[in-house]
């Protein structure tokens, strides 16, 4: 069973302990906004990863900020807001471009190639899509990723579709 009142009531303790660590602002504020989401609620699910967002980004952490902004860009597409979505994308891109493992990267390219679609933009949407599908065409097809390469391609795929249909 799911026990969000006990889960918060422990995110809110840990939030009401006298001394901070940025470690530990950020796994509570990450935390507090997955709970959201599980919990379905997404407009909290929206503020509580907005908040992660900023935390990661004070604290120079990229992947983090990069997670945070590729889950709220999900939660506002899922609540209608696609246009808040397409920006919390697009000024995370330059971030995830930095990180190591470009994977995220073309996840987060190919999540934004759907919400332009969905907005109407079809040359955006192609271009997201055909930079995610760069990504994705480098892996080796017999590599340990393969299925999962193989999943991220085809929802590219669709988005680029998408993208060529609109216009």
């Amino acid at each position: 069973s799911r026990r969000f009142d006990e889960a918060f009531a422990a995110l809110d303790e840990a939030d009401s302990f006298g001394s901070s660590t940025l470690r530990r602002d950020q796994q509570a504020a990450y935390m507090r906004a997955v709970a959201e989401l599980i919990r379905g609620d997404l407009d909290a699910a929206a503020v509580a990863f907005t908040r992660a967002r900023d935390v990661f980004l004070a604290a120079g952490n990229d992947a983090g900020l990069v997670s945070a902004s590729l889950n709220l860009a999900e939660v506002d597409h899922g609540r209608g807001a696609t246009q808040a979505a397409i920006e919390t994308a697009t000024a995370a891109l330059p971030s995830a471009a930095k990180l190591t493992d470009r994977s995220t990267w073309a996840w987060l390219l190919r999540n934004l190639a759907g919400y332009l679609g969905a907005a109407g933009d079809a040359a955006g949407a192609r271009r997201a899509a055909s930079e995610a599908l760069e990504f994705y065409g480098s892996y080796d097809p017999e590599g340990p990723l393969t299925d999962q390469m193989d999943g991220f391609t085809a929802i590219t795929l669709e988005h680029l579709a998408l993208g060529l249909a609109l216009g």
